[in-house]
């Protein structure tokens, strides 16, 4: 191939630079503009990132406030006794229930009183609340246990066992006042 040198008129080159100048001054602005706006939308977008993150701290906190304020309630000894008071209440009634329908059913049958009260013993065994860790169990009032959930147990006179800080729980439930 041979290249031929090309004369162009002055007005042909004129126009030719000023449209080199204007192809290149469009190409630059448009790339200044696609960069400012990818610029515009990141800034944006993390603006928005910083919103969302800062509505999900305020979120936590005011959680991390509620539960605080709750446990603190929940921690106190007097709301603690009064919710296990209740609980051991509501069992108890519960216990009493089937106990005095059962004690009645039996004595219809004729059973001698020995005889029902093994059964009632039996039952109360079974009877477990709180997910089966906690069960009744039945004391005379010399501190006898009448009927535990552990029946090797029964008979024994636990009137002074102490508990870890010294304490004689039995004495203390069997000297209270019968109702």
């Amino acid at each position: 191939m041979i290249f031929r040198a090309v004369s162009f008129s002055l007005r042909t080159k004129l126009n030719l630079l000023i449209f080199i100048l204007f192809a290149t001054f469009s190409s630059t602005s448009t790339l200044i503009f696609f960069y400012r706006i990818d610029d515009i939308y990141e800034k944006r977008q993390q603006e928005m990132l910083d919103v969302k993150k800062q509505e999900i701290i305020d979120k936590v906190n005011i959680v991390h406030r509620l539960v605080s304020s709750v446990y603190q309630h929940n921690s106190k000894p007097e709301y603690i006794e009064r919710v296990y008071r209740e609980k051991i209440l509501a069992v108890m009634d519960s216990a009493l229930s089937i106990i005095e329908k059962r004690y009645e059913a039996l004595k219809q049958q004729g059973l001698a009183d020995s005889e029902i009260q093994e059964k009632l013993k039996k039952i109360l065994r079974h009877l477990r609340y709180d997910n089966g860790a906690g069960y009744i169990f039945t004391y005379d009032f010399e501190g006898t246990l009448v009927s535990h959930a552990d029946p090797t147990l029964d008979g024994k006179n636990l009137y002074h066992l102490k508990d870890a800080k010294g304490f004689q729980f039995v004495q203390g439930m069997v000297d209270i006042e019968p109702i």
